[in-house]
């Protein structure tokens, strides 16, 4: 069979859609990547040797007059080359991953023999595939969103090596912090988290990870004064894997991506949401687990006390046993594996 890919814009939407892709090609299915120009896309696919697409294509939403006023002009122009891209490689199925890239494409479903399937990663739908899940064959999510669109709940899917991690120890001293800004870091956190945590830094009752984003290590470094010596600072972390297997908590922002890998590794978790994240979708992800026991959350307008005091609380070894064990129960196994075998029986149906 022949599956298109359609993902851009952020490695929330690209990272599960290399995870499918690379499960449907160990079932023997060729797999095409329909992206845009200049999109992060555009560098990240390209190094997993799938072929790809680029439309010439910009963000639909928020881009003032003009831009609106131009949108329909250029939406029609990214679905008849969608099309053209559809009937060249004979695309059995198209899967939308989200991002603005995979609006022409999922509408290019309807002018020919391609099926649409649609998987959306947040607890609340993206524009994107709001739009096409009322045309989809399929629609999976990410969170249990109560058969949305008659969704169908499926997770979302992480990398292979952090799928494989199995975590045993539960440290009493010294703890391992695990801080996670996303790539671009989260400035909030680089200013907070060294002022909160100083006195246990300064004890060594923790240990320090902090991923601080592009650009932002000597302000960090300066926020953490002479503490910094005692702190792991990174501006990327690469090995993602190791940084969770290392980690007893984690504090970070609640992107689905990380929301699934701190899921799938079973990793204690402060979720601060990003506050201007599209739709507040960030603390709709982060409250997925709050509400079952398996995370905590501080939001930025809280006061830090509130973020002391849950800290504090996951610093007791009893209280982050009780989280890795609610973590195991909403844990989804397998889930690029699952996801290919769905989309195979849309494409046989």
């Amino acid at each position: 069979m022949n599956f298109a890919i359609m993902a851009g814009g952020t490695g929330g939407h690209i990272f599960p859609g290399i995870a499918v892709a690379k499960s449907l090609q160990k079932k023997g299915h060729k797999i095409y990547w329909l992206g845009a120009q200049g999109g992060m896309e555009e560098r990240i696919v390209r190094q997993h040797g799938i072929h790809m697409t680029l439309l010439p294509i910009k963000p639909l939403r928020g881009k003032g007059i003009v831009g609106l006023m131009t949108m329909p002009f250029r939406l029609l122009k990214g679905i008849w080359m969608a099309r053209g891209f559809f009937k060249k490689n004979n695309i059995d199925a198209a899967i939308s991953m989200g991002g603005y890239v995979a609006a022409p494409g999922g509408f290019a479903t309807s002018l020919c023999a391609t099926k649409l399937i649609v998987h959306e990663q947040n607890s609340v739908f993206g524009m994107t595939n709001k739009a096409l899940a009322r045309r989809a064959n399929l629609v999976m999510t990410g969170f249990d969103l109560g058969g949305q669109f008659e969704s169908q709940w499926v997770g979302n899917p992480v990398r292979e090596s952090i799928e494989k991690i199995v975590k045993h120890s539960n440290r009493v001293k010294p703890v391992n912090v695990l801080v996670l800004g996303g790539s671009l870091g989260a400035q909030s956190l680089n200013n907070m988290v060294p002022s909160v945590l100083s006195e246990w830094i300064d004890s060594e009752a923790v240990k320090i990870k902090h991923q601080c984003g592009r650009n932002k290590k000597n302000a960090t470094e300066a926020a953490y004064g002479q503490l910094a010596e005692h702190v792991d600072l990174h501006e990327f972390i690469h090995n993602m894997a190791a940084a969770y297997q290392w980690a007893d908590i984690c504090i970070c922002r609640a992107g689905a991506l990380t929301v699934a890998e701190i899921t799938t590794v079973g990793i204690p978790t402060i979720f601060v949401p990003y506050p201007h994240a599209v739709d507040d979708h960030q603390m709709e992800n982060a409250l997925s687990l709050v509400h079952k026991d398996a995370a905590m959350m501080w939001q930025e307008k809280q006061p830090q006390s509130e973020f002391l005091a849950a800290f504090k609380k996951l610093m007791e070894a009893e209280v982050r046993l009780a989280m890795r064990a609610n973590l195991a129960k909403v844990r989804k196994n397998q889930v690029s594996e699952h996801i290919a075998e769905l989309c195979e029986q849309v494409v046989a149906a």
